[in-house]
């Protein structure tokens, strides 16, 4: 018999959290929405923007971030959710914390994850890390690829909120 660890991992996503028994109780109470956060940085790209044009750019500064800063926003709010570090609405709660369960293999996961959070300048994208395991012969595809499915990375790619790009930051 296969531990938990050892079983074919899959992804959770593709199961809505409102089908499932009990799943949307304390988690989607303690879960917060990834906006306020976004309106935060908004806010602080738009003051750092106007201080160097110095003048106040306003809309002009938030459509910025959001063409800038959205989608990676966004990435790091779902892997901080399947790490468990913060519980975030925009995604399943299924997948809260889901990297947690995996014990086995953490040294080739770990890697997978420093790779999609990338030095600052560079972050990787599945096709990439895909690469990466080709190319070195002692990783097992296989298995990077069922670690790729489980954090599923795309879902991160939430589309913009009207109300973000409507709204100016005061």
């Amino acid at each position: 018999m296969k531990s938990s660890a050892e079983c074919e991992v899959r992804p959770l996503s593709d199961q809505p959290a409102s089908q499932t028994v009990g799943s949307s109780s304390l988690l989607q109470m303690l879960a917060e929405s990834i906006l306020p956060h976004a309106w935060e940085e908004i806010a602080r790209h738009k003051w750092i923007e106007s201080e160097k044009a110095r003048q106040d750019l306003g809309q002009q500064a938030v459509e910025d971030w959001l063409r800038r800063f959205w989608w990676r926003f966004c990435r790091w709010r779902r892997l901080e959710h399947v790490e468990g570090q913060r519980c975030w609405r925009e995604f399943n709660d299924l997948d809260f914390a889901i990297l947690r369960q995996i014990t086995m293999e953490r040294p080739l996961l770990d890697a997978i994850m420093t790779r999609m959070k990338g030095d600052g300048h560079h972050i990787h994208d599945n096709l990439e890390i895909i690469l990466w395991a080709i190319e070195n012969s002692d990783i097992t595809y296989q298995r990077v690829e069922e670690f790729l499915l489980l954090i599923d990375i795309n879902s991160a790619r939430l589309p913009i909120p009207s109300d973000l790009r409507l709204a100016t930051v005061a």
